[in-house]
């Protein structure tokens, strides 16, 4: 069994929590401690349970609040080679990029390359007994690696960021709406449904939502995008946008 709880996840902080057949992990610290210690309370877990910390990339909203975080945690923490550079004061463990590497007992992560625009930006599938897991945001573009290696995960955190009509149009200068709509950006609500389409094909039961705009996207535009992209196909699969207040339980 796995529980999933959004801490945040947007340009204003990220931060999941993953409990994978009692193992408790974190996937950044994009938030003050404070706020994470209080969302880990409501799962009844306190920062010294954590069994690993996992961090995506080193954009502020990524590790804002990893330098607090960590006088409280006991456990490892890992990033790629080139995100464990810069964070070099903090202690972080490389962790090798396509190929499967144990972060707790039973657990075994494989790391891939993201199209971001930071240095070492990495996404993760977790394989444990009873199935996988794929976590995957600040993608720019959803590459066939990518694709091939969440194949098959039966769960998926997908970043659906932006409404490409609404991010134009919206308010933002537009050297930022050529940086979020590049594939180095963010993934758009329409390239999210349709890999969203092709996971389903491969296995995938559940999809949730995240790292959505508050700008230039909203919950209901993005659900029903994807939905849009799944209702012709032979699968079930629920799609969800995950809140900060309840985890979300999956069998």
């Amino acid at each position: 069994m796995i529980r999933l709880l959004s801490v945040g996840s947007g340009s204003s902080g990220n931060c999941f929590y993953l409990e994978i057949n009692g193992k408790k992990l974190l996937i950044d610290l994009g938030l003050p401690a404070k706020t994470i210690r209080n969302a880990l309370k409501t799962v009844g877990c306190e920062f010294g349970d954590i069994d690993a910390v996992l961090i995506t990339h080193t954009h502020s909203d990524h590790i804002r609040g990893l330098a607090v975080s960590r006088k409280h945690l006991s456990c490892p923490i890992y990033s790629s080679e080139i995100s464990c550079a810069a964070l070099f004061p903090f202690g972080p463990v490389p962790i090798p990029i396509g190929r499967p590497f144990e972060v707790a007992d039973g657990i075994n992560v494989t790391a891939f390359e993201t199209s971001h625009d930071c240095p070492g930006s990495i996404g993760f599938r977790f394989d444990y007994e009873g199935g996988a897991f794929g976590y995957a945001t600040d993608l720019g573009c959803m590459t066939e690696r990518i694709r091939e290696t969440l194949k098959g995960c039966e769960c998926i955190v997908l970043e659906s960021n932006h409404d490409t009509d609404m991010l134009r149009s919206g308010p933002y200068p537009y050297v930022l709406k050529r940086r979020i709509l590049s594939d180095s950006g963010h993934l758009s609500n329409e390239s999210c449904a349709e890999a969203a389409a092709f996971f389903a094909r491969n296995g995938t039961e559940n999809l949730f939502l995240a790292h959505l705009s508050r700008e230039n996207n909203d919950p209901e535009t993005a659900l029903r995008t994807a939905e849009e992209a799944l209702k012709s196909l032979p699968v079930s699969v629920r799609v969800l946008s995950p809140g900060c207040d309840e985890a979300v339980c999956i069998e």
